[in-house]
């Protein structure tokens, strides 16, 4: 069976997933229509942000689109111009940079989209490690962890491509060792997230101003207008932690996903993780379906990079319509929505 990741590719394994492949595709194109949008609402709201968070944002959104634009180039030449039926594929990729070009283009493009695919997933993470660094107040260890990982999926890629320094090492153990680190750097960012939001939990009554929300058999209206709602968590920091599981549980489902096939908005990030681990693990007819996951992924990276940074105006809203007492408002809701 012609594998897509024993290290010898083959358009036969992509022509017998044609239709898996391109229904991944569809669906990369909506979310990249919606990243647009979401980067777009960012530029306009947060016209403050710091210049190098603007230019972390666009440089992402331009790599994006070159991203969407090979994976479109590949479909292109196979739908279109149907150039690869009588291009033999099985090129020796011991070198990569000098036989992928020249020899065949459709594992240039293939190479050229897991390569913008990588760089998604990497930036998106060191801004995401930012996140964690502020509200730890600077815990060492942890960030230590979360980087150490994240440097260590890039060079089990490039182990892959290269074959070196460990030539027999196959691909069905190489590819895990690109996925595993990422599985870790996702779960300790959202887990540290999620842990440090319900220790900064106050149990203090929440007061809001008006106009106050519907009374309840729990709130008390006082004589200066303000409404008591009893309750022993911030609604900043619940939300907090809402969006935080919803980022983080899902996408760390997406590449147990990758490990099912010999051949990574927010929630569904961690499911086409799992998914794309469970594909990488499975052999099928069509080995190459592992391809349709990996095509959405880093669209969701994107995704729930800007939903995180858009929702921060929702959040600053709800912490001025609490009372401002620092007694109430914890400096981490404070920071998280910076």
């Amino acid at each position: 069976m012609d594998k897509l990741l024993d290290g010898v590719p083959t358009t036969r394994a992509v022509q017998a997933s044609l239709g898996v492949c391109f229904a991944g595709f569809v669906v990369c194109v909506g979310l990249w229509g919606v990243s647009l949008a979401q980067t777009a609402f960012y530029l306009y709201h947060f016209p403050r942000d710091g210049r190098f968070r603007k230019i972390m944002v666009l440089s992402m959104s331009i790599v994006d689109c070159v991203h969407v634009a090979f994976i479109a180039s590949l479909f292109w030449d196979m739908l279109i111009y149907n150039r690869f039926n009588h291009v033999d594929a099985r090129v020796a990729i011991g070198h990569p940079w000098s036989a992928v070009p020249r020899a065949n283009p459709f594992l240039f493009s293939l190479a050229a989209r897991s390569q913008a695919d990588m760089l998604i997933a990497q930036s998106i993470m060191e801004m995401t490690t930012q996140g964690v660094w502020r509200v730890s107040r600077g815990n060492r260890a942890l960030v230590i962890i979360i980087i150490t990982c994240m440097l260590a999926a890039p060079v089990a890629l490039l182990v892959g491509l290269f074959h070196g320094p460990f030539p027999e090492l196959p691909m069905t153990t190489i590819v895990p060792l690109n996925l595993i680190p990422l599985l870790i750097v996702d779960g300790t960012i959202y887990g540290a997230l999620v842990y440090y939001f319900n220790a900064s939990r106050l149990g203090m009554p929440r007061y809001f101003l008006p106009p106050p929300p519907l009374p309840s058999p729990s709130s008390v209206v006082r004589a200066d207008g303000f409404v008591v709602v009893a309750g022993r968590t911030e609604p900043v920091l619940r939300q907090l932690i809402w969006l935080s599981v919803n980022s983080g549980l899902l996408l760390w489902c997406v590449f147990p996903a990758m490990r099912g096939r010999e051949a990574n908005v927010s929630s569904a990030r961690r499911l086409f993780t799992a998914l794309s681990f469970y594909m990488y693990e499975r052999d099928t007819a069509d080995p190459a379906s592992i391809l349709a996951p990996t095509f959405i992924l880093s669209q969701l990276y994107m995704n729930s990079l800007m939903a995180a940074l858009n929702t921060r105006k929702h959040f600053r809203a709800l912490i001025d319509r609490t009372v401002t007492d620092s007694i109430y408002v914890s400096e981490t809701s404070q920071l998280a929505v910076e």
